[in-house]
């Protein structure tokens, strides 16, 4: 296979776990753009251009989650659908070089086959979602790999070296951590401690995304001045809470019911012409032209033409408003309010000094964790590039024990704050060159789409760089709309996902690939 593997996809790392938490929300609809199924992911960002730009080039980048077997499968259905809706010819994806697409793996015999064997693919990590569906159909597209070989092999090797050697400065970043821990319990109020426990379980996955905007709620209610919080200042978090408030009043099987029964009325008011519109509207929706809430607002136009009384049918408007208000939401804007909030919540919450002090400490600690083990996102980087130097253990080791001699406690840990200050730059370091990477992911799909006069076209990538190269690619006149696969239950392996990046990698130095 040769040039088929030049180069390959870098590190699970890179793909987000910022929208990972967000999958719960319905698919975001826009104008310009075809509605992903639900089932298979959503729009987390959009960005049509003036309606005035006759047919500019538009990208559809998909955020890769590497090593997740759901998630490439439904990275697969997603491509697909774009495939056929746009006659997209070009999937471009990190980590390779010019044309990268297995279609000599299609002589593996007829497609039941080769459905088979790609699945097992799948399910082990060896195939990503495009491979998947390169060798499980026969769609006609070319997977372009867009990246600078030089950078890509640096970014390799920052991260084999960053990986293979973060046991220990994990366990020493655990054992400070363990200090923290028991600080917060001297420290803290009980409503702050109990605040800072239900952000941990939000963390950690033990809470998912509507229990922890609860929690929210019921802590924004002890404030004095909880102003601070107010729709105006937050809208897209009372966006999610009037959601969660239409959910607790829908009865699905009412909703369902009362559908039934609206389009029986519109039949037998308007005839074979009312028969034919909820035809064609049962087949617009099958056939995923619509989505759900498109289908049910329809539905209840047709009956406002009619002049048909909705009192019957309160839960079926109830929820189709939900579904519409999910669609409001940008997951992205979202994401970056809570963010907000949990800071604003906590200072809010902390009455005294010591309190904020510790705060401050845990705010930095939570920086260097997600550095060290490789989850940073854009803007954390970004953070990072604009106060480099408070990053540096050193800074605020010595709060940290001065904290906690005033509560009798030693720190749970014995090393040499330089090095670890030395190690955590070089994980730092592995997000210089995957910045730097951006550039050459945006100039080769763009100079490809230009030379091929390509309107629309997809990029696959891990989250990190998604939104450096959102950016970039408005600044040239490209429409962009973001799509997140959903992520299944299981998590990412990201041991087996780091033996298939060696051994795909390694192997490509040796000339076996």
């Amino acid at each position: 296979m040769g040039s088929k593997y030049h180069y390959y996809l870098l590190a699970m790392a890179l793909a987000a776990a910022c929208f990972s938490s967000l999958m719960a929300l319905s698919t975001k609809a826009y104008a310009n753009v075809p509605k992903v199924p639900e089932e298979w992911g959503s729009i987390t960002q959009s960005h049509p251009l003036d309606p005035s730009i006759e047919s500019p080039p538009t990208l559809f980048i998909i955020q890769d989650a590497h090593a997740n077997y759901s998630a490439q499968k439904n990275l697969a259905h997603i491509l697909e659908f774009l495939i056929t809706q746009h006659s997209l010819h070009y999937v471009f994806v990190e980590g390779g070089q010019g044309n990268v697409t297995l279609n000599e793996l299609r002589q593996w015999g007829d497609l039941a086959v080769r459905q088979e064997i790609a699945e097992e693919n799948l399910k082990s990590g060896m195939f990503t979602g495009e491979e998947y569906l390169t060798v499980a159909s026969d769609l006609d597209f070319e997977v372009w790999g867009i990246e600078d070989p030089q950078l890509y092999e640096q970014n390799y090797l920052l991260h084999k070296q960053v990986t293979t050697s973060q046991q220990k400065p994990l366990q020493q970043l655990g054992s400070l951590q363990q200090t923290i821990e028991q600080l917060q319990q001297a420290l803290f109020s009980e409503t702050l401690q109990q605040f800072v426990i239900q952000e941990a379980a939000f963390d950690s996955g033990h809470k998912n995304l509507d229990q922890f905007v609860v929690a929210l709620k019921e802590a924004l209610t002890n404030l004095e001045h909880a102003e601070a919080f107010s729709a105006e200042v937050y809208p897209e978090f009372w966006k999610l809470l009037l959601s969660q408030e239409y959910q607790s009043q829908i009865q699905l099987d009412q909703v369902k019911q009362q559908q039934k029964q609206l389009a029986a009325t519109i039949v037998r008011e308007q005839g074979d012409a009312g028969k034919q519109k909820i035809q064609q509207l049962a087949q617009d929706f099958k056939s995923k032209k619509i989505d759900k809430a498109g289908f049910y607002r329809t539905l209840i136009e047709l009956a406002e033409h009619t002049s048909i009384d909705l009192s019957a049918s309160d839960q079926l408007q109830l929820y189709t408003e939900q579904l519409e208000l999910n669609q409001e939401l940008s997951p992205k804007r979202l994401w970056e309010e809570l963010n907000q909030i949990r800071q604003s919540l906590k200072w809010a919450l902390a009455q005294e000094t010591s309190q904020r002090q510790l705060i401050d400490i845990m705010q930095r600690m939570d920086k260097l964790k997600r550095l060290a083990e490789l989850k940073w996102t854009s803007a954390d980087y970004d953070a990072y590039l604009e106060q480099a130097e408070s990053y540096r253990l050193q800074q605020w080791l010595p709060e940290l024990i001065h904290l906690a001699e005033t509560q009798s406690l030693t720190l749970n840990a014995d090393f040499d704050a330089a090095a670890l200050d030395e190690w955590l730059m070089q994980a730092a370091e592995y997000y210089r060159v995957a910045r730097a990477r951006d550039d050459s992911l945006v100039q080769q799909t763009l100079k490809k789409m230009q030379v091929e006069k390509q309107q629309f076209a997809v990029m696959i990538q891990g989250g990190f760089h998604t939104d450096h190269c959102v950016e970039m690619l408005l600044e040239r006149g490209v429409e962009v709309h973001v799509i997140a696969p959903q992520v299944g239950a299981a998590a990412s392996d990201k041991s087996q996902y780091n033996q298939i990046l060696e051994y795909k990698f390694e192997n490509r130095l040796q000339g076996v690939l």
